[in-house]
């Protein structure tokens, strides 16, 4: 592994968060022009996530914020797919292909792509601008075909980072070579974000009145299943930033200098230096003396 490739995954940490704190921005950035601009009504408390980004000038904000946000996410989680995959190859027997939780890995990172193709689809293609009539089911109002496609991005984003985060569960948890994951409180602050998501993400979808109903009941059901995808969406992104510092910690677990987040330590062993026959025989020896 030379000195430039390296250097790329040394930014990972800082380009992890990064991302996600420009996804924060346009959030609430979106939400306050959305609101200054007066394209909600006054007793919209906290406007959908739909509609902070169907109405210029925050449409603007909105389409080009999130394609950035998808574009740092992608090569975020590429990089960290590629360390993962380095790592499922240390420590084990020459002829344990550990293949479960490799293809595991693969898994986890195709439905992470399909988050993240989610997500540009929604950034691009906002939806009509009078969707609120669509909750309330006013006569002569159509679902045009923009919403359908904005929504179902948006249920397929939720899919998707929930399908992600309950297998990098699954491969973190069960992997001895992803172990240094389990020694830090991130760990747990990162599944409790996601599991809060995954949760609050079902009660958005799932939690609708029956219609025709009386309007304080749409409107009380409107604002729980709006708060709840709020809660959905800001807990994934934090659950991202916590990776930040798990990555940095795998980046010092590898001997890799991580860039920002502190400098560690030079005399580790960079993966790839021994082969792994090498590392194995060397554990076994250990293992032996004691």
């Amino acid at each position: 592994m030379g000195s430039p490739l390296l250097a790329i995954f040394s930014v990972l940490p800082v380009i992890n968060a990064i991302t996600i704190i420009i996804a924060g921005v346009v959030i609430g950035l979106c939400a306050f022009l959305s609101r200054a601009s007066g394209h909600i009504p006054d007793w919209m408390i906290i406007p959908p996530l739909m509609m902070s980004g169907n109405n210029p000038p925050e449409s603007v904000i909105y389409s080009s914020g999130f394609t950035i946000v998808a574009v740092g996410l992608f090569f975020s989680q590429f990089l960290l797919f590629l360390l993962r995959r380095a790592m499922l190859h240390r420590d084990i027997k020459p002829t344990d292909k550990n293949y479960p939780l490799r293809f595991l890995n693969v898994c986890e990172f195709s439905f992470s792509v399909a988050a993240i193709i989610a997500l540009v689809v929604q950034a691009v293609i906002p939806v009509q601008k009078n969707v609120l009539y669509t909750f309330f089911d006013f006569d002569g109002i159509v679902v045009e075909q923009d919403t359908l496609t904005h929504e179902t991005a948006a249920a397929c984003w939720w899919l998707g980072e929930a399908v992600h985060w309950i297998l990098n569960f699954i491969l973190e948890k069960n992997s001895p070579q992803l172990s240094i994951f389990r020694k830090y409180r991130s760990f747990i602050f990162k599944y409790a974000f996601a599991a809060i998501g995954i949760i609050c993400g079902c009660i958005s979808m799932f939690a609708k009145p029956d219609l025709p109903a009386p309007k304080s009941k749409v409107l009380m059901y409107f604002h729980i299943t709006n708060l709840c995808w709020w809660a959905s969406a800001v807990c994934f992104f934090l659950t991202y930033f916590v990776q930040s510092w798990q990555s940095a910690a795998l980046l010092d677990h590898l001997g890799i200098r991580s860039f920002v987040f502190g400098a560690l330590s030079n005399n580790r062993p960079v993966y790839g230096e021994v082969p792994a026959a090498e590392r194995y025989s060397e554990v076994e020896e250990g293992k032996q003396k004691h």
